[in-house]
């Protein structure tokens, strides 16, 4: 479904990892489903695994966490990276109460074309 959120994706680099630093970066999604999300940010993740994720509802609702892994990344232009997500740690609760998220934004979507016509 097609939902603008904002969204924080973040890593925690662990006590032995060399390679990897801890990052976190704030963006926007631009499509959300029960198991994974498309969002844009101003820089590309450097991290693909266990990466949280927070999204922030509308609503004053409590917000959704999880970890998820990176797809892929697409550079759009500069500075612009769309980033698909497929989450791979998530409660059933959050996984609910994302799936209602996406329905009701599917029914006011289609009632917002039905008005139109």
């Amino acid at each position: 479904v097609s939902v603008n959120l904002p969204i924080e994706a973040s890593y925690i680099a662990g006590a032995k990892e060399v390679k990897n630093k801890t990052w976190k970066m704030i963006g926007t999604t631009i499509d959300l489903s029960g198991c994974g999300a498309l969002a844009v940010f101003a820089e590309k993740p450097t991290s693909t695994h266990n990466i949280q994720l927070v999204m922030t509802l509308p609503e004053d609702e409590a917000a959704l966490v999880c970890l998820a892994e990176v797809v892929r990344t697409y550079r759009i232009r500069k500075n612009r990276y769309q980033v698909a997500f497929h989450f791979t740690v998530i409660s059933a609760k959050t996984r609910d109460q994302l799936i209602s998220l996406c329905l009701r934004e599917q029914r006011k979507q289609l009632r917002e074309n039905a008005a139109t016509m």
